[in-house]
């Protein structure tokens, strides 16, 4: 059985501040490589976007990278297992690109990886 696809959508409030939806996400891991979750990063601002993720947290680039153009998606990220049965929580940023801003979610956003 495939993982299950998750979307973390960025988009600008009323406020001009960048936000992140949902700020918190648990993704499962625990089911082998091929059934691990994706995680994709939808952008509905105007602005490019960029993530940063530190090691462990996906698969194919384990630092993150480019996420999407204005009004575009990253494309799936595979989770990558913390191994061990354990449940990590992992911090990312996500920059908007022209304005230099952070994106936020109720504090920075936490993507959870269940094994």
């Amino acid at each position: 059985m495939a993982g299950a696809n998750h979307k973390i959508h960025v988009y600008q409030d009323s406020d001009g501040e960048f936000r992140i939806y949902p700020p918190v996400l648990l993704v499962d891991a625990a089911n082998g490589a091929a059934n691990r979750d994706d995680v994709e990063f939808v952008n509905h601002t105007t602005e490019d976007m960029v993530f940063f993720a530190g090691p462990g947290v996906f698969a194919a680039t384990p630092e993150g990278g480019p996420a999407a153009k204005n009004g575009g998606k990253s494309g799936a990220k595979k989770s990558h297992s913390s191994g061990a049965g354990q449940t990590k929580l992992h911090t990312y940023q996500v920059f908007m690109v022209q304005s230099g801003k952070k994106a936020k979610g109720n504090s920075d956003p936490v993507l959870i990886i269940d094994n």
